[in-house]
């Protein structure tokens, strides 16, 4: 069964039934071209106009590593649309070039008409002069006619974004998203970018920074024979991962149960192995009968590679025996703004769920 008769194969009546349609967060990034080079057109036919259109443009942002143009938001889906004063024959071609590094292809790719799936087939190269490029060529198995406001409509979906975060997340010299008609005997050269409509690019000069949030605990016991547990933060690092430096004052806070934990102090504070002063200072404590809660500011930035390491000296309570409830112990990041160009670490918070209460 070739690409084309898969497609067929799961359309239900009217409708798109591929659960992973449009289901991803994504970005378009190359060149979409469509080929109407069909042979047997009249040579005085008049070009007929075609145009390629963004499909959600919701813009996401790319983070590159090389330092010129470091953050650029681009349209959301892997998606054109195409439109046309004239039908489209069958053998239409619809070239799609995407960056690996970000798409993950949509097998086969989806070609729909007022929610009809067209039979196509579809060939995946690798371009051999771009880095991590691949050019999907899609080529309609049948006529597209005129709908009844005299156009055409149809939407390729050809792929959806990999979901990745540090390290995988950064794209070293990403193509703008363009699309071009060359001329053909039917239709006038045409060419535009498909960049989203909110903006074009944001951050620009900016360098990408992280912050990677790890720790340790100490084991709490009471009870008669010591057999309930609770694990107390006694240790939270912060780790800039870069490349460019945190932003200034970044923070972090630490929820306990208020019945186990009096009090939380800064026992020492280590910057890349050595101690310094004054480097962390406590901005609030909260305390009521669910939570006791303290947020901390680094006093400086951190600049890439820099590990900021906060002891922490609690102060324990030892109930007499077993408790109805427990806040289990929760560190996270905080302070760190909305930029664009922060990275996500996948490592912004930290908890322990095996006490031992009841």
């Amino acid at each position: 069964m070739n690409n084309g008769e898969k497609a067929m194969a799961e359309q239900t009546g009217i409708g798109i039934t591929r659960r992973n349609l449009l289901a991803a967060t994504g970005m378009t990034i190359g060149v979409a071209v469509v080929d109407l080079g069909v042979s047997g057109a009249p040579a005085s036919a008049a070009p007929a106009a075609v145009d390629l259109e963004v499909v959600g443009g919701d813009p996401v942002a790319v983070l590159s590593s090389d330092g010129s143009t470091t953050v650029t938001t681009v349209p959301r889906q892997l998606a054109v649309q195409v439109g046309s004063s004239s039908p489209l024959p069958a053998g239409t071609r619809l070239k799609v070039t995407y960056d690996r590094r970000i798409y993950a292809l949509v097998e086969p790719p989806a070609v729909t008409l007022q929610g009809r799936l067209l039979p196509v087939t579809s060939e995946t190269v690798s371009d051999a002069d771009a880095a991590g490029q691949d050019v999907c060529t899609i080529t309609l198995r049948e006529a597209v006619p005129l709908s009844a406001d005299g156009s055409t409509g149809l939407v390729a979906v050809v792929g959806t974004a990999r979901q990745v975060s540090y390290p995988n997340d950064l794209v070293r010299r990403s193509v703008d998203a363009s699309a071009e008609l060359p001329a053909t005997s039917r239709t006038a050269h045409a060419r535009r970018s498909l960049r989203p409509t909110a903006a074009g690019r944001a951050g620009k000069g900016a360098t990408p920074w992280g912050i990677a949030l790890d720790g340790g605990w100490v084991r709490h016991s009471w009870g008669p024979d010591a057999e309930f547990s609770y694990y107390c933060p006694i240790q939270v690092t912060l780790r800039s991962v870069g490349p460019g430096a945190a932003p200034a004052q970044p923070g972090f806070t630490v929820s306990v149960d208020p019945r186990l934990v009096q009090e939380l102090r800064v026992d020492a504070v280590r910057l890349n192995g050595k101690k310094v002063r004054t480097k962390v200072s406590r901005l609030r404590a909260f305390r009521d009968g669910a939570v006791y809660q303290t947020d901390w500011r680094v006093l400086d930035r951190l600049a890439a590679g820099d590990v900021l390491t906060v002891d922490l000296k609690p102060e324990l309570i030892r109930p007499v025996g077993a408790l109805l409830s427990i806040k289990h112990p929760v560190v996270s990041l905080s302070s760190l703004g909305d930029s664009p160009t922060r990275r996500d670490t996948g490592m912004n918070s930290l908890s322990r769920q095996d006490s031992v209460y009841a």
